[in-house]
């Protein structure tokens, strides 16, 4: 994934233990891709590299299981991370009598000072659905699993209560990647 045209970062986040003990993550994974804009996330989805890279997936991706959402990122707490660091990422829904600016609007302004005070949380981002996604008719996440994904990162896997990791949910129908979407 790193040698392609367009992409600034890619970055792998590997599923750890579950807080629940009892039970195996919802996911064994999450990749995250940054790029410029979405024009050069298209272009990537054309090229020969990214088709590469669609072709491995089969020897260890069950493609069933995969959701791709694009998203606008909010950097709420950016206290920098440390190689000791757990990150938690949590896919979200937003209340269906919300429209997404209003949810948005909440999660920023309301919910980002909540969780910005949450002790030894050294990085908090938000990253919602992008509002193209809904005025174009269609649903985050395919099929809608998630509006938003959070991506936190605290003192030996985050203090306090854990919430359970939903953003790559196992044993699911998927539907290709959008056009010019990522997966992976």
């Amino acid at each position: 994934m790193v040698r392609q045209a367009g992409l600034r970062r890619y970055v792998q986040n590997h599923a750890v233990a579950s807080a629940d003990r009892e039970r195996e993550p919802d996911f064994d994974g999450v990749a995250e891709a940054w790029f410029d804009d979405v024009d050069a996330m298209r272009a990537l989805a054309a090229s020969a590299e990214y088709a590469a890279v669609r072709a491995d997936e089969a020897n260890f991706i069950d493609p069933a299981t995969m959701r791709a959402v694009v998203t606008d990122e909010i950097v709420v707490v950016d206290g920098g991370t440390r190689s000791t660091d757990v990150k938690l990422i949590a896919g979200l829904r937003k209340l269906p009598e919300l429209s997404p600016e209003q949810f948005r609007k909440h999660w920023r302004d309301v919910h980002g000072p909540l969780a910005a005070a949450i002790p030894d949380n050294r990085r908090y981002v938000q990253c919602a659905a992008r509002l193209g996604i809904y005025r174009a008719g269609t649903r985050p996440g395919v099929r809608r699993r998630a509006d938003v994904v959070v991506r936190r990162r605290g003192r030996d896997g985050c203090s306090g209560r854990q919430p359970r990791l939903r953003a790559h949910p196992r044993r699911t129908s998927r539907t290709s990647s959008p056009p010019g979407g990522f997966r992976s």
